[in-house]
């Protein structure tokens, strides 16, 4: 093969080598220039005990506040009670065969008595040695009608108040007395809708001795769930701290009747 011959051959080969490496090239570009892929829903929320909630701007904060502003399980370091009373019906409509809370007509129970601090952190688990007497749950079932929620509250709660067991539930039976119910919620035998502010007026109404920001309105999707209210550690009313605020859709509020 002759030199003129074999140096087009190697012409050819050049131009075909550059060709295929701006192919390459433009390739890479078109597919970095491609939006991302989508990304995949989030997952729902859940609730304390492990239900799933629609979403997590849809679902009440956590028991006193944010999540992770919690304290370390120390014995008496917080400023104030969240106290928290749940609307039994809507816990019906969930568990009917309940016997011991459902049937019986109940409106607002006790949930639970929340060491806060003002600041939004919440001591929890605090260590006890002190047991609770039976005979502290059966006085404390007409206002909040669960042992297994009771021994909780102490456990999670009520060690971390300060208090012997007695006086935690002697305390939490006076604050809960001392907060009046609006007469529509006192045993409804039908459902109705309402609007967080008009709930949190009617308590205001109904309590005019308390500060105006003491009620906060917590629902599960567009139902009612819980009414909170900030409590001294005296068993007075007060302002809420940081991160106690109402969490519920906008728009009405749904309100099952009693069961």
């Amino acid at each position: 093969m002759d030199q003129k011959k074999l140096a087009q051959i190697i012409f050819t080969l050049i131009v075909a080598a550059i060709g295929a490496w701006q192919y390459i090239g433009a390739n890479r570009h078109t597919e970095s220039s491609l939006p991302p892929p989508p990304s995949m829903p989030m997952p729902r929320a859940e609730s304390r005990d492990g239900s799933a909630r629609e979403s997590q701007s849809q679902a009440p904060r956590h028991e006193r506040g944010e999540r992770g502003d919690r304290s370390a399980g120390r014995v008496g370091d917080f400023d104030y009670y969240l106290v928290s009373l749940s609307w039994s019906p809507s816990y019906c409509v969930l568990h009917p065969d309940d016997q011991r809370q459902c049937g019986k007509g109940y409106g607002f129970v006790l949930h639970g008595l929340w060491p806060q601090k003002m600041s939004g952190g919440y001591p929890e688990d605090c260590e006890s040695t002190e047991a609770l007497p039976e005979s502290i749950v059966r006085k404390t079932l007409p206002f909040m009608p669960s042992e297994k929620l009771i021994h909780h509250e102490w456990t999670k709660h009520g060690t971390c108040s300060g208090l012997g067991a007695e006086s935690y539930f002697s305390l939490a039976d006076r604050v809960f007395s001392a907060i009046r119910v609006p007469v529509k919620f006192e045993q409804p035998q039908t459902a109705f809708t309402v609007s967080v502010d008009e709930v949190l007026r009617d308590f205001a109404a109904a309590n005019a001795q308390f500060p105006t920001d003491t009620f906060t309105v917590q629902c599960s999707g567009n139902e009612l769930q819980e009414v909170r209210v900030c409590m001294s550690t005296d068993g007075k009313a007060q302002t809420c701290g940081r991160g106690v605020r109402s969490q519920c859709r906008d728009g009405q509020v749904q309100v099952p009747a009693s069961r």
